[in-house]
């Protein structure tokens, strides 16, 4: 009977027309309101196709896609998202309009399979299974797992029961349909009537142990007759009864299923995925086809290509006698899927090999599909573009494009390949445990999870001291600094480590912000990590001695309070997902360097191609950093250099600025001040020999509150740190307490910093002016280069500020021109004979540009101002704004009034729907961006081009951002349709923005096309 009834089926799914050329009468499937509401996707007809995702949700989308490619699928009909959002808005009520329309479009799913689909249990008569249905999820975006799905719906009592006493008797069939039965129990339970999953696993866990047996599969037919009464019994205990009538076992379950789009893991999901602007769920009412009908049957899940590598050979699993979730449950150990012909599958996976190649011509992608054998035959379950890592992304792309012809360079770079990819391509990742169709299988200690605030991923020894990761580093031990949070102080300890592990800060603390200038991997804001310190004592062995304590530190995570890692247990941390891992983990091999990977500088060049006003600059504060961010990565030059970071790079430095700030005396600061200079004069001159010539480099004065720099208590209560700060600082302790007293602020990011500092000191301004100046004609004697200097005064709110330090700005700039003229001619004379046929060459008075960062609200309503001051200088130098820099960081903390350094708060307005994206990750469109579209515009000005009907606009000034939000997709989305002139990042970053800005340009330049 099943054999005869298998073969009917298969034939219907050939791609041939039913020898009676019969059509179903579905008026009402084809009005007008249906159409918006249900829509068929058969052999005779299909309603939708692959471009309907908003409508008919990503997997409704791929049913229907599939069906008109020819593919084997199991009939079905899709309710559109619109019936969810109706649904969510106006309750129950849109059911029972649209219940003559499901039960039209089940009769039609049930003639395509020559079953019925009896809607009351005392209608069932015969000894044919009936209709049975899968009423599954499916939104716009993929959610996996999150929302509800019911299998095997049609079976109640009355169907078992009369099937087994007759044509279902012997013992695979009756294991089969009782094996289907306790599915549609479990899953029915837990959608509808929310019956925890733990009920019924504890009822199969008895059942397993009582038969001394590890697996589902291991139960016969009797076992699992028992297994359907004990979940019976899970109904009942929770005073629930299970709807014998399929149609109400129906209607309750896509209910269900549109409820299900708001429970917790759902709205969890889209809320951790930035997932917005989604209307709701379709539901897919599909008839079933039977993985774990017989042996011959399976269930699996494949990629058309691999998701690791995007090797072009098909990868996936499968599970013989098993249906549904059972592959990517971990309940039994799948098989490969190029072992399906050891197994006696041969012809299914010659068939799906070649669905697999019709898929991927039809998307031009890679793609993920479930499929199931039964008795043999093939059906495709559905079909979605596939995840994969950076590494395959790459090769599938450039596939695509050179071997396949699918695409072209544009598509690859506009929708193929996305910034994480980039990020995960040059950064360590672990190597994971196991690799499953859905991304992994996670069997690691996963202790807790914070901010991803640096991509990577590292092992090593716990070290709680900046002191004691320096040491243990030396003796060749990889370590991990884990703090409440960074400081200055510690950045002799954080170079010795392999990454940072912080309680507190967020995306742009100082852990963060140093762990991606470094390339360092960086979990930040770990809130459930807590420190715990314990104190003993030891006993001197001269008992008058007395004893000493001891503080022993260790930290505990709320997820495990039982246990305390301690320095020099080893853990792990990922930084692209977030992640503090137990234990030591092992790396990926990265293989070959950056510019030997050839799908990746394949790609690049292809993200080159796409022209933009847009160019992508790295901050950078070292040499090394330029030359890695230039050569390496592609910047086209330095659009951020940070003074006060070569101050942070080395304790010995920090003791120069602690000189200066707690000088006793104006002639102890001006001794300080002399210090500092050569200093800055040689890392300036490093600086511009990595730029190289005709580059440019922007070149920020001293920007951070003077408290950074100041000592923190704990070194004040340590009198041997205490001793060492007063005698390099000359002053008593009571001198040096009560000036650090009077240098503490009371809100030190709006206090004496950025060019407040420099008014306050302007003798500053004037070192770091000169330095750089000097530094420059060094370089210039040194090897002929003339980069393209820019000096940068920060947070400027008032044209006076600018002025002020522009004049001294342009003092000891003319002052160093004619100190080295002298030996700049004997340069001249040096190098002309070499540079004459390359270039001209020019011993003029230029001094640098000079301009300002807008990261206050004042500063971009007066920006025109800005560029408007008719002041001049040395030798007529304007002493007007020449370029400006978006300080987005400080822009947002000052528009919106939250603090970046503390936004704990944040949680709670995520957590309330007060805001959906946090405005320091995200660069805030509506308000932000507003200010700095007031600034566009009032240095933006008429051109007028010859044709006399075509205006254009041209900007007085430059205008680059730098910040966090220069390297995140959806900011640089911005500033690419604002015609920013560039965008700077991290040196780590920078691949990211270029592909971010080319994806940018790219949208833009289409939705003008359609404008025409």
């Amino acid at each position: 009977m099943f054999r005869s009834i298998v073969g009917a089926r298969a034939f219907l799914y050939s791609g041939k027309k039913k020898e009676d050329g019969t059509k179903s009468n579905n008026t009402a499937l084809s009005s007008t309101k249906s159409q918006k509401s249900v829509f068929l996707f058969t052999r005779r007809r299909c309603d939708g196709d692959a471009t309907m995702k908003k409508t008919l949700g990503g997997k409704g989308a791929g049913l229907a896609a599939m069906t008109n490619l020819g593919l084997r699928v199991p009939p079905g009909a899709t309710l559109s998202v619109s019936v969810c959002k109706d649904y969510l808005e106006k309750g129950p009520e849109v059911l029972e309009g649209l219940n003559e329309l499901i039960f039209e479009a089940v009769d039609v799913i049930g003639e395509e399979v020559s079953k019925v689909f009896w809607r009351k249990s005392t209608d069932f008569v015969g000894e044919e299974l009936p209709l049975l249905l899968s009423v599954r999820s499916g939104a716009e975006a993929s959610m996996p797992g999150m929302m509800d799905t019911v299998l095997n719906l049609g079976l109640n009592d009355r169907v078992v029961d009369a099937l087994t006493q007759t044509a279902f008797t012997d013992e695979s069939k009756r294991r089969f349909l009782y094996d289907a039965y306790r599915r549609l129990l479990d899953l029915f339970g837990g959608a509808v009537f929310e019956i925890q999953q733990e009920h019924f696993e504890k009822k199969s866990g008895k059942s397993k142990e009582l038969k001394c047996v590890q697996n589902d599969v291991e139960l016969n037919a009797d076992d699992l007759q028992s297994l359907c009464e004990a979940y019976k019994d899970v109904y009942e205990a929770h005073e629930k009864t299970f709807p014998e009538d399929p149609q109400e076992q129906l209607m309750l379950t896509i209910e269900a299923v549109f409820k299900s789009w708001n429970n917790p893991r759902a709205r969890v999901y889209r809320e951790v995925t930035k997932t917005t602007g989604l209307a709701g769920t379709a539901v897919n009412i599909q008839a079933m086809v039977y993985g774990n009908l017989n042996d011959k049957s399976l269930s699996g899940v494949c990629f058309t290509r691999s998701p690791a590598t995007g090797d072009a050979t098909i990868y996936g699993e499968w599970l013989q006698s098993s249906q549904g979730e059972d592959v990517v449950a971990g309940i039994r150990t799948p098989e490969r899927i190029e072992d399906m012909t050891k197994f006696g599958f041969g012809d299914a996976l010659e068939e799906l090999k070649k669905n697999c190649d019709v898929l991927e011509k039809a998307y031009k992608n890679m793609m993920d599909v479930e499929f199931t054998v039964e008795d043999n035959v093939l059906y495709i379950l559905q079909c979605r573009v596939g995840k994969r890592t950076g590494i395959a992304a790459l090769k599938i792309a450039t596939d695509l494009v050179e071997k396949n012809k699918l695409i072209t360079p544009r598509d690859a770079v506009a929708k193929y390949v996305n910034v994480e990819h980039i990020e995960q391509v040059i950064h360590p990742t672990f190597r994971r445990p196991v690799f499953t169709p859905l991304g992994g299988i996670d069997t690691w200690n996963v202790l807790a999870e914070g901010l991803a605030a640096s991509p990577g991923c590292a092992s090593g020894r716990i070290v709680f001291t900046s002191a004691d990761a320096i040491q243990m580093q030396k003796l060749g031990q990889k370590v991990i600094l884990v703090r409440e949070e960074t400081s200055a102080e510690d950045v002799g300890g954080m170079h010795a480590s392999e990454g940072f592990l912080t309680a507190r800060g967020g995306m742009t603390s100082h852990a963060a912000v140093v762990a991606r200038g470094w390339g360092k991997p960086c979990v930040a804001g770990t809130k459930s990590m807590h420190f715990v310190n314990q104190e003993y004592h030891v006993i001197h062995h001269d008992k008058l001695e007395g004893s000493r304590p001891i503080v022993e530190r260790s930290v505990v995570f709320e997820e495990y309070p039982d246990v305390s890692f301690k320095k020099g247990d080893f853990i792990s941390i990922d930084g692209a997902r977030g992640e503090v891992i137990e234990g030591e983990k092992e790396l990926e091999p990265l293989g070959t360097a950056i510019k030997d990977n050839k799908a990746l500088m394949t790609f690049m060049d292809w993200v080159d191609d796409i022209q933009s006003e847009t160019h992508v600059y790295a901050n950078c504060d070292t040499e090394k950093e330029i030359r890695f961010a230039m050569e390496t990565f592609g910047a086209k030059g330095v659009g951020l250099c940070r003074t006060e970071h070569m101050f942070l790079a080395s304790p010995d430095r920090v003791q120069c600025v602690r000189q200066l700030f707690l000088a006793k005396d104006e002639d102890a600061r001006a001794k300080a001040l002399a210090d500092m200079e050569p200093i800055l004069r040689h890392d300036f001159s490093n600086l511009l020999h990595a730029v190289g010539h005709e580059n440019s480099i922007t070149i920020r004065l001293l920007d951070p509150p003077v408290h950074e720099f100041l000592p923190k208590d704990e070194e004040l209560d340590d009198p041997e740190i205490l001793e060492e700060i007063t005698n390099y600082c000359g002053v008593s302790e009571e001198i040096l307490r009560s000036k650090i007293s009077k240098l503490r602020e009371t809100n030190p990011m709006l206090g004496n910093r950025g060019c407040r500092l420099g008014i306050s000191h302007p003798e500053i301004t004037a070192m770091t002016t000169r330095a750089l100046a000097h530094a420059y004609y060094d370089a210039h004697e040194k090897s002929g280069i003339q980069p393209v200097v820019k000096i940068m005064v920060p947070l400027v709110s008032t044209v006076t500020e600018y002025l002020q330090q522009v004049h001294i700005i342009d003092r000891e700039m003319h002052a160093a021109f004619w100190a080295r003229l002298h030996t700049l001619r004997f340069a001249k004379q040096h190098f002309e004979k070499r540079l004459s046929k390359e270039r001209e060459y020019e011993l003029d008075y230029h001094p640098f540009k000079v301009g300002c960062m807008l990261e206050t609200p004042r500063s971009c309503l007066i920006a025109k101002d800005l560029i408007s001051i008719e002041d001049v200088g040395e030798e007529n130098f304007a002493l007007k704004a020449s370029f400006f820099s978006l300080g987005t960081n400080d822009l947002t903390q000052m528009t919106f009034g939250y603090s970046r350094d503390d936004s704990s708060f944040f949680q709670a307005y995520e957590r309330e729907k007060v805001a959906l994206v946090d405005p320091f990750e995200i660069l805030d469109w509506d308000g932000v961006g507003r200010l700095i579209k007031i600034a566009l515009d009032e240095i933006t000005a008429p051109d007028e081009i010859t044709d006399t009907k075509a205006s254009a606009t041209r900007r007085l000034a430059e205008v680059s951002a730098c910040g966090e939000h220069a390297a995140e997709p959806k900011s640089i989305e911005f500033f690419v349709r604002n015609a920013v002139d560039g965008v700077s990042c991290s040196a780590f970053r920078v691949l990211g923005a270029r592909l971010a800005v080319a994806k940018a340009q790219i949208q833009v330049e289409d939705e003008q096309e359609q404008d025409v």
